[in-house]
């Protein structure tokens, strides 16, 4: 018993030094959550959906507005060279 309080206060030891090392920006969006081993192998293939969906609908992103024309492209063809046609006629007027 002793041995498991050990490891699970390194390892929210080791997240919480992770989580100082991040920007102050990026700290309120950062969740930690600790799973066991077994709960993780166990019956595994029926739980990776939703994790994989809790996952990917918990990441924030924020994108700079000076960021969002920064791309061009290197075809001049596609979905981005429409954007970028459109972007630069709106900068024309």
């Amino acid at each position: 018993m002793e041995l498991g309080r050990l490891v699970m206060q390194s390892l929210v030891g080791s997240a919480n030094h992770i989580l100082n090392s991040l920007p102050e920006s990026w700290r309120a969006r950062v969740t930690t959550q600790i799973l066991s081993v077994d709960h993780v192998m166990s019956d595994y293939l029926p739980r990776l959906r939703p994790l994989a969906l809790a996952i990917y609908t918990s990441v924030n992103r924020f994108i700079e507005p000076s960021l969002i024309n920064a791309n061009r492209t290197l075809t001049g063809i596609g979905p981005a060279a429409e954007k970028e046609i459109i972007s630069s006629d709106k900068d024309v007027s």
